[in-house]
């Protein structure tokens, strides 16, 4: 059952702004008229309130109503920061920042005790500031000062959502626990106030409080809807009380006096100062990654750049020279140019990495909430067909895998949390597209529009013979999986292991470039057509790639098999499907590693599917395929680059989170083969 702790909460845009220990809020009330109220049948025959629901801007209406006016908030916020806020700060992280929070912040109460009638305080002690002042309505009184002000930092169409259920469920049906709430002398205040400052003693400091990076998680939160003017005043919070500045990192771009420098001067919010020394950097060593970075940044603080293109060339940089500060730039400018889809996964390179510093784990974790918060709900069994606005979510880094034998049958775990967070067309148009294929135009985030290509669903797969199938195919904890088309040559087993040093892609000069092969249609993995052969294959490379392609093919069919029968998805040519995969990956060999040969085997399967997926979504063709480790087979992407798919995979499930992760990668040979 839940408790009125979990239940009885107050949620303004999305976002919990006050609960109750028990029984009913307080102050809360008055955002509401008996008018707003919602009913519910919770049992044959029994009606019950659940809550009430209404708009910032109708909230607004009544707290002005009774007597909370802006007017009023301020002077109060005003006669409490320079004495009493500093005596009542929750550590000492909080009084950096106190000439900076505003009457949002100050009065901010969170949790009610409702046996004290007082408000805990997320900011200040206000149960300790209620109990001194000793009058019976301070506490409801700071209370509505913090719900006026924050419904000023709010859009007006937001929701307002008092939760009651917790109470009423265990009353009789038609109980209400709405009542009126009013504030006595609400004018005197701001007065009343300043009176008890000159009587607040001296030393009487609280060191224990929250952390910087909890106050840095609060306002992120509250700044994902706010108002332009609530955002700034977050930045000023989080500049004040940032403490000691970042450190300059021991090697790489940023880690250059002159560069890092400039860096704490962009940090300081100068950044038009910043913008002469650049030009300084510049003239003196060229268009080197750290220019390249301080300039992005600069530009994308001072809006002198559409963030479209700001994003554009600071992914380019991040597959070539990455570090913490520039995937976090990369993420910060895909979701100014409004593309959460392409900013997740740099921002959770960031927030995954436990050797960035906290102030960038905070930005980036913020910006991965954001964009999962956008993500929306997926049918069960059934990744869709990508859309240009959606996010995906980020895979497990950590618990045990549920043990499978073979006796129970193919487990089912619950379904995808995902979408295909895709940005752009990935089939390339080719003589193989089916006319029949409907195009629709959409205007995407980037203010451009592209042909996103829709289809109708796949037909059923072909019906299961018996539990056998079902049996075979079913893995246990060790993966012991039914033998596939193994990628052999004269009749010995390739090996896959030594190819996790290649790197994600390399640039090539155009005198490297592969003979070309045809392009596939985009297609369900499990029924992945195979590739048309080329007009010749007396050429011994081109007879070579064909034949990798044949069984690269078959491989992507068993997996494909195999992840229906086992979750439930349907593993397709498409971001949504690299997403589940790589989730998958994670969850089998994070704390095993990949140790025996089923393991090996399962690990060449996911290889051949992602190259299967470059290949019929970016052209990619097979460059070369004699190494005797499969980690060394490498392709060509157009225009210019080689990337070595079965080495991506093992390196991801080697490296875990220290690894930019399949999504990522994708995206990078996307942008860049665009």
């Amino acid at each position: 059952m839940e408790s009125s702790y979990d239940s009885c909460v107050l949620v303004v845009a999305d976002r919990v702004v006050a609960r109750a220990d028990a029984g009913p809020l307080d102050a809360e009330f008055a955002l509401f008229d008996a008018e707003a109220i919602e009913l519910k049948t919770t049992e044959p025959g029994a009606v019950r309130e659940v809550g009430y629901r209404t708009t910032v801007r109708e909230a607004r209406e009544r707290m002005v109503e009774v007597g909370m006016t802006p007017e009023i908030v301020e002077a109060a916020a005003e006669a409490i920061r320079p004495v009493i806020a500093p005596a009542y700060a929750r550590g000492p992280v909080v009084r950096r920042a106190i000439q900076h929070l505003g009457a949002a912040e100050l009065f901010e109460g969170r949790v009610y005790l409702a046996s004290a009638r007082a408000y805990e305080g997320q900011w200040l002690d206000l149960s300790a500031l209620s109990f001194d002042m000793g009058e019976a309505d301070v506490a409801r009184v700071l209370q509505a000062m913090h719900l006026a002000a924050l419904l000023e930092d709010l859009p007006s169409d937001a929701e307002v959502v008092l939760t009651t259920l917790a109470l009423t469920r265990t009353q009789r049906p038609g109980v209400r626990t709405y009542r009126r709430v009013t504030f006595r002398d609400a004018e005197h205040w701001p007065m009343r106030l300043l009176q008890f400052a000159e009587h607040v003693a001296p030393g009487t400091l609280r060191e224990g409080g929250p952390t910087r990076v909890e106050m840095l998680d609060w306002l992120g939160a509250r700044s994902a809807r706010a108002t332009e003017s609530a955002r700034e005043r977050a930045a000023r919070i989080e500049q004040a009380i940032a403490g000691s500045p970042r450190p300059p990192p021991p090697k790489g771009p940023l880690s250059d006096p002159v560069a890092w420098s400039i860096e704490a001067q962009l940090d300081a919010g100068d950044a038009q100062g910043a913008i002469r020394r650049i030009d300084g950097l510049e003239r003196e060593h060229g268009s080197i990654p750290s220019v390249v970075y301080l300039r992005s940044r600069a530009s994308l603080i001072l809006q002198q750049e559409d963030p479209l293109l700001i994003a554009e060339r600071v992914s380019m940089l991040a597959a070539k020279s990455s570090f913490d500060e520039l995937e976090l730039l990369a993420a910060q400018a895909w979701a100014a140019a409004g593309n959460m889809g392409r900013a997740l996964p740099f921002a959770r390179v960031v927030a995954t990495n436990p050797r960035a510093h906290d102030e960038l784990r905070t930005r980036a974790r913020r910006l991965v909430e954001l964009a999962e918060s956008k993500r929306p709900s997926v049918p069960a069994r059934r990744l869709e067909t990508p859309t240009p606005s959606m996010g995906f979510s980020s895979p497990p880094t950590s618990g045990a895998r549920e043990r499978r034998t073979p006796s129970r049958g193919p487990s089912r775990p619950s379904a995808p949390r995902y979408h295909s967070p895709l940005p752009a067309v990935l089939a390339p148009p080719s003589s193989g597209v089916p006319a029949t294929r409907n195009i629709t135009v959409r205007p995407t985030e980037a203010s451009d529009q592209r042909l996103i290509e829709t289809m109708p669903p796949p037909p059923s797969p072909p019906p299961v013979d018996g539990d056998s199938e079902a049996i075979a195919l079913s893995v246990s904890s060790e993966l012991e999986v039914i033998d596939g088309p193994a990628l052999e040559k004269s009749g010995e087993r390739r090996s896959l292991k030594k190819g996790i040093s290649r790197p994600a892609f390399r640039a090539v000069s155009n005198d490297a470039t592969p003979p070309s092969l045809a392009i596939g249609r985009l297609e369900s993995a499990e029924r992945l057509e195979d590739p048309t052969p080329p007009p010749s294959l007396a050429d011994a490379r081109v007879r070579a790639a064909h034949e990798a392609r044949l069984r690269c093919t078959a491989l992507s069919r068993e997996l494909g098999k195999l992840y229906r029968m086992q979750h439930g998805i349907e593993l397709r040519t498409d971001v949504g499907s690299i997403e589940a995969m790589q989730s998958e990956l994670l969850s089998r060999y994070q704390n095993t590693g990949v140790k025996t040969a089923a393991a090996t085997a399962d690990v060449e399967r996911h290889g051949a599917f992602l190259s299967e997926l470059l290949a019929r979504t970016l052209r990619a063709t097979w460059a070369d395929v004699s190494p005797q480790e499969l980690g060394h087979w490498t392709m060509f992407v157009p225009p210019d680059t080689r990337v070595w798919p079965f080495a991506r995979v093992l390196r991801f499930v080697t490296m875990g989170s220290r690894e930019r992760d399949l999504v990522a990668y994708f995206l990078e040979l996307h942008a860049r083969s665009c």
